[in-house]
């Protein structure tokens, strides 16, 4: 019941969906971590 309304969440808005929780946010700051060491290292 709860995987399906979190699924819906993500397709309206998947970055607000991630950002109000706590590991959501942890891969977020990981994914932009990557992307800085990506232009970093180009």
């Amino acid at each position: 019941m709860k995987t399906s309304s979190k699924i819906t969440r993500k397709r309206k808005n998947g970055f607000l969906s991630r950002m109000k929780t706590s590991k959501g946010k942890a891969i977020i700051r990981q994914r932009r971590k990557k992307k800085r060491d990506k232009l970093t290292t180009t």
